[in-house]
């Protein structure tokens, strides 16, 4: 379901899409199977994934991390790096993202 730009290898050159833009993990210090996203999320609860995100690897862009579905609530903006725990009181309270404006 949703765009498929060529399975495995189909990405565009140039764009680090491999890994996806944004990881969250379960656990701190990236551990745990993490959830990948390249596209803005209003609700995590799609992924099984609602108030479960205790790191972050950011591989490029600006994002921002909000406590409540729909962007509301408490909102965090992160850039690129390696967040071995979230800051910002959303420590298991991520519920959507997007990328910051």
């Amino acid at each position: 379901a949703g765009g498929h730009d060529g399975g495995p290898g189909g990405n565009r050159p140039g764009r680090p899409d491999n890994n996806g833009a944004v990881l969250l993990f379960p656990d701190a210090g990236m551990r745990g199977q993490p959830v990948r996203l390249d596209n803005e999320v209003n609700d995590l609860n799609r992924y099984r994934f609602n108030d479960r995100a205790q790191s972050i690897v950011i591989n490029y862009g600006r994002w921002e991390f909000c406590s409540d579905a729909n962007f509301r609530g408490r909102c965090v903006v992160m850039g690129p790096g390696q967040y071995a725990r979230i800051d910002g009181g959303l420590d298991r309270k991520v519920s959507s993202i997007r990328r910051a404006r």
